[in-house]
C-alpha cells in the first residue's frame, strides 16, 4: 500500500491507542472497536493510502459505534448486553471491510449499494452516511465541515438537525455557510457536555433558555407540564441529541433560541463568545 500518511492521522491514532491502554472501564470497549477498524482499513489491499478515504472510514465507523452501541455500551456497563453489543459492532466492521474490497473506495460502495440488513441494523444511519459522502463528493468544502460536525462529542454523529437548519426551502439542497455557522454555535453550546467533560449539575443551556423567554416560549411540553430536556438520562430518551433529530417542535424552538440570542455574537466575536453570551443570559435569571 502506497501513499502519504497525514501526520495528524498518526497523532490521532497514538491518542486512540493511549486511551485504550490507560482505561480499564467500559469506554475502552468503544476505543478497541475504533482501533480494530484501523487495522481492517489497512488490510484492504485494493487501494493506495488516501488520507480522505481513511478519515471517511474512521468517521463512518465511529458514528456507527456511537449510535449503535450507545445504549448497550454506555448504560449497561456491567452486564452481558455490553458483550453482545461489542461483538455485534465487531462483526459489522468485519463484514463492511470485506465488502469494501470489491469497490475502489467507500463512496463507491455507498453509492452503488442498497441497505443490507445482514451487515447493518440501522437503515437510518446507512442512508445518512450515504447522503454525507455524496455531499462531500459534490463540494470539497463539505468534507472538513461535516467532519467537524461529527466530532461534536456530545452529539456523537447525530447531526441531522443541523442539515435541517441549513436546508434551502423545500429543496434537497443545503446552504454551506448556514450549516457552518450553526455547526459552530451548536459545537460551542455542547462543548461542555461530552462524555468526558459532563458535569451533571451544569444546566447552562437550560438556564440561558429560561432567562431569555421574554419574547419566546422555549419550554417543551411533556404531558401535563412544561420542561427543558436533559443532556443525559437513564435510557437516553428525553435528551437533546436525540430529540433535536426526532421532534420538529423541539428542533424549531432550539433554532429560534440560537437565532435570537447567539448568532450575532458568533458573527462579531467568534466561537468562544457563544458560551460567554449564554452565561450573560443565564445571570439575568
Amino acid at each position: 500500500m502506497c501513499g502519504k500518511i497525514n501526520i495528524n492521522s498518526v497523532i490521532s491514532l497514538n491518542d486512540l491507542w493511549k486511551s485504550i491502554i490507560e482505561e480499564d472501564d467500559y469506554k475502552s470497549y468503544k476505543n478497541l472497536l475504533k482501533f480494530y477498524s484501523v487495522i481492517k482499513f489497512f488490510e484492504r489491499d485494493n487501494l493506495e493510502f488516501d488520507d480522505k478515504e481513511f478519515k471517511n472510514w474512521l468517521r463512518i465507523i465511529r458514528n456507527y459505534i456511537e449510535i449503535k452501541g450507545h445504549i448497550q455500551i454506555e448504560d449497561n456497563k456491567t452486564n452481558d448486553l455490553l458483550k453482545v453489543s461489542f461483538f455485534t459492532i465487531f462483526n459489522t466492521i468485519n463484514m463492511l471491510s470485506k465488502k469494501l474490497k470489491e469497490y475502489p473506495n467507500i463512496l463507491d460502495f455507498f453509492e452503488k449499494s442498497d441497505f443490507d440488513s445482514t451487515i447493518f441494523d440501522s437503515k437510518e444511519w446507512f442512508m445518512f452516511e450515504k447522503f454525507k459522502l455524496k455531499l462531500n463528493s459534490i463540494d470539497n468544502r463539505w468534507f472538513d465541515e461535516i467532519e467537524k460536525a461529527d466530532e461534536i462529542l456530545y452529539l456523537a454523529g447525530r447531526i441531522n438537525f443541523i442539515f435541517e437548519y441549513a436546508k434551502i426551502l423545500s429543496e434537497e439542497q443545503y446552504d454551506f455557510d448556514k450549516f457552518k455557522n450553526y455547526r459552530r454555535v451548536i459545537g460551542s453550546i455542547f462543548s461542555e457536555y461530552s462524555e468526558e467533560k459532563i458535569d451533571k449539575n451544569n444546566y447552562l443551556l437550560q438556564k440561558a433558555m429560561l432567562a431569555s423567554q421574554e419574547n419566546e416560549d422555549y419550554f417543551i411540553n411533556d404531558d401535563s407540564f412544561s420542561t427543558f430536556l436533559n443532556h443525559y438520562d437513564a435510557d437516553n430518551t428525553n435528551v437533546w441529541k436525540r430529540k433535536l433529530n426526532e421532534d420538529e417542535e423541539i428542533r424549531e424552538k432550539f433554532k429560534t433560541f440560537i437565532d435570537n440570542n447567539l448568532t450575532n455574537c458568533l458573527e462579531n466575536y467568534g466561537d468562544e463568545a457563544v458560551l460567554k453570551r449564554m452565561n450573560t443570559i443565564k445571570d439575568l435569571y
